[in-house]
């Protein structure tokens, strides 16, 4: 009598794997692969066993230190995965490392993971164009996904250097973190200034943005560090008025007014001073 052996949750989620990158579009099977490993666990960063962040870290390590010997499969960068990366390598199968590095570069979260773009574009040859595609129809019709537990430093590095206006556009503005605005602000102001130019407002000068909840000098360094972005998109006009304008918010914060002021032109400084006199009598 014949045994049939049920097989372990990871084992069906391999076997799925390859059958959707046989058997789908490239573009089905990426939206459908992302589902199936959040499901079966597979992507899920590790906590080692002493505590802390130290499992994601020398995960993540592993991408960049390849001599780091893992002793357990989930201490591998993307568990089972990696297993199957190995020997997509070993068999020189480029079409299999392309269709998992489009899933790594959409599901990175961590810096190191943006190795992967290099990778990618190592072995498309002369599909790169088609999987840059790949990537960047997913991210459009699952923002969600591509923003899932925080920012992709992976899709980000994409997005620079192929210097794709529209996509980082509509990365930022569909539920990107501020760190991602920062770094992308240039792609994204190339496709609507005013429109780019309305959101900084917003962000910048809304007195209980949890830019300004902490009264410190990081919390100031980190306003003058946006000031100092825009200027460099922007120009100094538009940097300046948000800085008198944010310096005019808050009188009383002298760690923030130290750092916005070299911003601040004369008149602009004239109109500020005008303004803090005004506000002396009921600080925020």
């Amino acid at each position: 009598m014949r045994v049939i052996r049920k097989q372990p949750p990871v084992t069906r989620g391999l076997m799925e794997l390859l059958r959707l990158g046989l058997n789908q579009r490239p573009s089905d099977a990426q939206s459908r692969l992302v589902s199936l490993i959040r499901s079966n666990g597979l992507y899920a960063k590790q906590q080692s066993c002493d505590g802390g962040n130290g499992g994601e870290t020398v995960a993540n390590m592993r991408l960049l230190v390849p001599l780091i010997r893992p002793t357990d499969i989930t201490q591998l960068p993307h568990g089972w995965f990696t297993v199957l990366e190995a020997a997509y390598e070993h068999l020189s199968d480029r079409a299999g490392l392309r269709r998992l590095y489009r899933m790594y570069i959409l599901m990175a979260r961590t810096l190191p993971e943006a190795v992967y773009v290099q990778r990618l574009r190592s072995v498309s040859g002369e599909q790169w164009q088609e999987d840059c595609d790949a990537i960047v129809d997913f991210a459009n019709r699952h923002p969600f996904e591509i923003t899932y537990g925080g920012n992709n430093p992976a899709y980000e590095r994409l997005l620079r250097e192929e210097q794709l206006t529209q996509a980082a556009a509509s990365y930022c503005y569909r539920g990107s973190d501020n760190h991602s605005w920062m770094y992308l602000l240039d792609l994204v102001a190339q496709v609507d200034p005013e429109c780019c130019k309305s959101w900084l407002n917003v962000m910048l000068l809304e007195p209980d943005s949890e830019l300004y909840r902490m009264h410190s000098d990081d919390s100031a360094r980190y306003v003058e560090a946006w000031i100092r972005r825009i200027e460099t998109v922007f120009g100094e006009d538009f940097a300046s008025d948000l800085a008198s304008r944010i310096i005019s918010m808050f009188p009383r914060r002298d760690q923030l007014r130290a750092w916005l002021e070299p911003y601040c032109n004369a008149d602009d400084e004239a109109k500020e001073t005008e303004a803090v006199n005004e506000l002396a009598d009921n600080p925020r």
